[in-house]
C-alpha cells in the first residue's frame, strides 16, 4: 500500500504549530501509525509517499528525518513530483502510480479536495478542515480500514 502523505491539515494542525517545533501533532501520527498498522493486520504492507507541498521545502532524506523522529512507523520511499506554480496534486499522484508502474493498493490523504478531482473517489481520503478541525483522525482511520476490510474479504 502507497500512502500519498499530506502533511498541512492531515498530521500538522493550527494547534501543533502552535506548540510544536516540527510542526507535526502527535495525535495524528498516533492516527496514521494506526491506520499503518491496520493495513499490516490485514497483509497490506505500508510505504509513504509525500504529495504535501512540504516536498518543496526539504530534501527527501530531512523529510525522512523529520517524520521518524515525529514517530511514523512507514518507511517514507519518495515524493511526488511537480512544480509548485502549476501543480495538481491528483495528476502529480497519477503520475507517480504510472512512472513507478504501481498497482491498485494506494490511497491519498489530503485536507483540500479542489486539485484531488482525478482520483478515484475509494482511493482518496478527504480530511474536511482538517488543517483547524484537528488533522487525521482515530474515527477516520476506522472508516478507511473498514472499507479495506470489505473490499479484501
Amino acid at each position: 500500500m502507497i500512502i500519498f502523505l499530506d502533511i498541512d491539515g492531515v498530521i500538522a494542525t493550527k494547534e501543533s504549530y502552535e506548540k510544536e517545533e516540527d510542526c507535526l501533532d502527535r495525535r495524528c501520527i498516533a492516527s496514521l501509525n494506526e491506520l499503518i498498522l491496520g493495513f499490516n493486520r490485514i497483509n497490506i504492507p505500508c510505504n509513504i509517499v509525500i504529495s504535501s507541498h512540504w516536498r518543496y521545502l526539504h530534501p527527501l532524506k530531512t523529510m525522512q528525518i523529520i517524520l521518524q523522529g515525529a514517530g511514523l512507523i512507514a518507511p517514507v520511499i519518495d515524493a511526488t513530483s511537480g512544480n509548485p506554480q502549476d501543480r495538481r496534486r491528483d495528476d502529480e499522484i497519477l503520475a507517480w502510480l504510472e512512472k513507478n508502474k504501481w498497482g491498485d493498493e494506494w490511497i491519498a490523504i489530503d485536507d483540500d479536495n479542489f486539485d484531488m478531482t482525478n482520483l478515484p473517489p475509494d482511493k482518496f481520503v478527504w480530511i474536511e478542515k482538517g488543517f483547524l478541525k484537528g488533522g487525521l483522525t482515530k474515527e477516520i482511520v476506522e472508516r478507511v480500514l473498514e472499507m479495506y476490510r470489505h473490499v479484501r474479504i
